[in-house]
């Protein structure tokens, strides 16, 4: 089983590790702080002993970094690095999108999430209904003031039969662990996600929404 760094330190990029497995392109740490993705957010990249980490995902209990063309081999301790520059913005991103979020569904509490998507290129969130350009201006207001509040962002872990839970934003049914992890945003949201976040909303910098778009089945991608 993979020691999973991020779920502590967002911050942490590089790092030591033992190699435990190589099966081709695919390999196995017992130590990481590549995230691989989850929460809508895409897994990082980097490099293992100057190798490029081009994909990271779960595989059962383990993390599989795949590294085309590695060197690697099995009881080698190794130096590894995240990108970042990459990592940090899609903390940026996600933290963002956590606050938009919450700050449209002031305009209109019906409203629900459908997809979150969080990648370098494009950062967006589908919702089940249409908004007016007044109502996602109004949103943009409240969230940049949130951000210039510079609200402290904490994780914690909550047991699935939590009576707080009724006070967090979440979709109980798509989560199998018994333990979830929520992200607080001030007294602003509070929301069970599994992404990495930033500390603190000013390290956003600024929310702009540049389009609306149809995304099907009466859904808008924003």
């Amino acid at each position: 089983m993979t020691d999973e760094i991020f779920r502590d330190d967002g911050y942490v990029f590089e790092f030591e590790a033992n190699v435990l497995s190589v099966e081709g392109d695919q390999v196995v740490l017992d130590t990481t702080a590549f995230y691989p993705g989850g929460g809508g957010q895409v897994c990082d990249t980097g490099f293992i002993r100057g190798n490029r980490v081009t994909e990271v995902r779960y595989k059962g209990d383990d993390i599989v970094h795949i590294v085309p063309g590695n060197d690697l081999k099995v009881g080698e301790r190794i130096w590894c690095s995240v990108d970042w520059d990459r990592r940090y913005d899609l903390m940026q991103g996600h933290t963002g999108e956590h606050l938009l979020f919450c700050s449209l569904k002031r305009q209109c509490p019906e409203l629900e999430i459908v997809k979150i998507y969080i990648s370098p290129e494009s950062k967006y969130v589908i919702v089940n209904q249409d908004l007016t350009w007044d109502q996602i201006r109004a949103a943009m207001v409240f969230a940049n003031q949130a951000i210039a509040d510079n609200h402290t962002v904490t994780k914690t872990l909550m047991d699935r039969d939590d009576p707080e839970l009724e006070n967090v934003r979440i979709k109980l049914d798509r989560i199998e662990e018994d333990e979830i992890t929520v992200v607080e945003i001030g007294d602003v949201d509070i929301a069970a996600c599994s992404g990495i976040h930033v500390m603190e909303t000013s390290e956003i910098g600024a929310i702009f929404v540049d389009r609306k778009v149809s995304a099907g089945k009466g859904q808008f991608a924003i």
